[in-house]
Formats: C-alpha cells, sequence, structure tokens
C-alpha cells in the first residue's frame, strides 16, 4: 500500500506492458460506511468526469479506470518521490534548495494556468498532499473529486474576470518565481530528485500508511 486518501487507498501495480503504476481503488463498503455516501459517490463520479479530460505535462494522467460490482479503480502514474508535502517533511529543514523550490513553485503555476484557462477547471482543493512528483521530477497536479467546471455552480470567484491567472496574464511568471527561469521545461532531474526520493518513503499520493 502506498497510501490512504478519504475513503480510498493508493496501490503499486503493474501494467499488462510491465510498466509500475499506482492505483487507486475506492471499495463500496469503504464508500457506503462514510457519513455521507451519495456524496462520496457523487465525488467519485465528478472525478472521473473531470480527470478524463485532462491532459497537460503538470497534471497527474488517467491511464484506464475500471468500475466493478465491489469496487472503482483508477489507473495512474506512479510517482515514487510522493507529494510536496512529503518532501517538505523529509527534506524540509530547515529549508528546500532555493532553485528546486523555484522549479517545482512554476510547475504547479503552469499547471493550474491550464486548469483555469484551457480546460476551464477549478481545482477546488489545491495543497501540497494533492501536488506529486514523477520518477523525472515533475509536479503533477492529482486529486479531482472536489473539482468544478467553471460554468458550474460552487466554481466561486473563477468568472473570466476573477480568475487570478487571467488578472496576472500580463505579468510573467518569472517575476513570481525568479529561481525558475532557467528551469521552465525541465523536472528537478535524476541526481537533485535522489535527494527528495527514499527507497520505501515514497507514495503515489495520499497520506502514508
Amino acid at each position: 500500500t502506498l497510501g490512504h486518501g478519504g475513503f480510498s487507498t493508493v496501490k503499486k501495480g503493474v501494467s499488462p506492458s510491465g510498466d509500475v503504476v499506482a492505483i487507486k481503488c475506492i471499495k463500496r463498503t469503504d464508500v457506503d460506511s462514510q457519513d455521507d455516501p451519495e456524496e462520496c459517490r457523487r465525488q467519485l463520479d465528478n472525478e472521473l468526469d473531470v480527470w478524463r479530460g485532462l491532459n497537460h505535462e503538470h497534471v497527474l494522467p488517467l491511464f484506464t479506470f475500471e468500475r466493478t460490482l465491489d469496487a472503482d479503480y483508477f489507473v495512474t502514474l506512479y510517482c515514487p518521490a510522493g507529494s510536496l508535502f512529503d518532501i517538505l517533511k523529509r527534506d524540509g529543514r530547515p529549508a528546500l534548495a532555493q532553485d528546486d523550490t523555484g522549479t517545482l513553485f512554476r510547475q504547479v503555476v503552469r499547471g493550474l494556468r491550464y486548469l483555469h484557462e484551457q480546460a476551464r477547471i477549478v481545482h477546488g482543493d489545491i495543497k501540497m498532499e494533492n501536488v506529486l512528483l514523477d520518477e523525472a521530477g515533475v509536479c503533477r497536479i492529482s486529486d479531482f473529486g472536489l473539482s468544478r467546471h467553471m460554468a458550474e455552480p460552487g466554481a466561486i470567484g473563477m468568472a473570466e474576470e476573477g480568475c487570478f491567472c487571467n488578472r496576472e496574464r500580463e505579468r510573467p511568471i518569472e517575476h513570481c518565481a525568479p529561481a525558475a527561469h532557467s528551469y521552465a521545461n525541465e523536472g528537478l532531474g535524476a541526481e537533485r530528485l535522489r535527494r527528495y526520493t527514499t527507497v520505501s518513503g515514497g507514495s503515489a499520493g495520499g497520506r502514508r500508511s
């Protein structure tokens, strides 16, 4: 087991082609045991609807989805370094390197800009636990259960004139993260990623077990 969410478990698996993947498993019994099972099912259906339409280098890809009588399975990219929260807990004292922080920040902003301006999605739950790092050290935004299309009720403050990304459109991201400027099109790289990856401490998202 790699990690746990509110009512899900993330496990490591192997695809038919032999690639290591992460599998988010949501059992029917776990959903039914929640205080509001209907809301949980709504979030699962919403996550599938939103996630399957996304395609960006800084969004965690959904490879496939399977629904059985007993559980739902989301098959996605395995991210050995875990989340930004995992990295901060392991390596954040006294602080992460400034150039690494700038690189990570820039990638998250680029992912959010894609969600807001192209996919027209409000994520709804952006936090360090929901930003994973893949094996190349590239940030991947995950967990779309609370996301909304901008035209939907509840997508508060995200009209064209209200989106932060749109208000800042004319301001280069480099001004927000000067240290990231030279890392616009790359992850942390293998050597630097090793600093933030442990053999058994990585996770595919959520809280580690």
